[in-house]
């Protein structure tokens, strides 16, 4: 047997099964790094996990563990979503989110819900699989030539599915599809989307699908909304809608576009 088959601590054998594996590995990177020597028995797990992390601030593999903003939206913009669900608490309907990426702001808008206690369904809408080659090809075509190809394409259903589970997430349905052919119609009536698909011909089809399912007193949140530059389609759709519709285009939190679906007169 050899030093790679017995723990480096006590010299017992190792199983290649459960935590044993790593265990040699552990105790060698905490060897290394400036600290008194380890005692016989083993270490505490907190203890290994500081020595370890001690040893990858070292490394370029730190940039794998410091903590990221991971966030599309500012926080002031984060809050203002928020804001929405709270004041839709109260309509009938489902929440939508139509672009959902690897799921951080699906988190954190569910957590808000959690704090307030609401018994409603989330369904999340995304081809994850980056942009569909007519939408590309329709923002060429207008003249906003852009590399959309590798945007938000490393990215899968199962591993947004997993985010939510790690999260404690329960109460997300996701839908692998395109979101200007999905119906709509099945997950009606709507209370609050958020639309976050960027470009016109989607956020168009979004828009117009979906405004006849909002209950009356609920919104619609559209992202990107700011002139020109590589989104400027989600802004062009935003706007040509709202015109269409005689509705105010009314664009705040720097570039989010709100509709509010008027409530009958009493």
């Amino acid at each position: 047997m050899d030093d790679q088959d017995v723990s480096p601590v006590d010299g017992r054998p190792l199983r290649l099964d459960g935590e044993d594996w790593i265990r040699p590995h552990l105790v060698r990177a905490a060897s290394l790094a400036p600290r008194r020597a380890l005692p016989d028995a083993w270490p505490s797990q907190s203890r290994l996990a500081h020595r370890a992390k001690q040893l990858l601030l070292r490394t370029p593999l730190r940039e794998l563990f410091t903590y990221r903003y991971r966030f599309m939206f500012s926080p002031s913009q984060l809050c203002f979503l928020c804001q929405q669900i709270t004041n839709t608490a109260e309509v009938p309907g489902s929440i939508l989110e139509v672009g959902c990426a690897f799921g951080a702001t699906t988190v954190f808008l569910n957590r808000h819900i959690d704090t307030l206690g609401i018994d409603v369904d989330y369904y999340a809408i995304d081809t994850f699989a980056g942009f569909t080659a007519k939408d590309i090809s329709f923002e060429h075509a207008l003249g906003r030539h852009y590399r959309y190809h590798n945007e938000f394409r490393g990215n899968s259903e199962p591993w947004f599915n997993r985010t939510m589970r790690r999260n404690g997430v329960r109460r997300v349905t996701s839908f692998r599809a395109d979101a200007t052919t999905f119906d709509y119609t099945r997950i009606a009536p709507l209370r609050f989307a958020l639309v976050d698909v960027d470009l016109y011909r989607p956020v168009l089809a979004v828009l117009e699908n979906i405004y006849d399912l909002v209950s009356p007193g609920g919104t619609i949140v559209t992202d990107d909304c700011q002139q020109g530059g590589r989104w400027g389609g989600a802004y062009d759709a935003f706007t040509e809608f709202t015109k269409t519709k005689g509705l105010d285009a009314i664009i705040t939190a720097d570039n989010l576009g709100l509709i509010t679906k008027p409530r009958p007169n009493v």
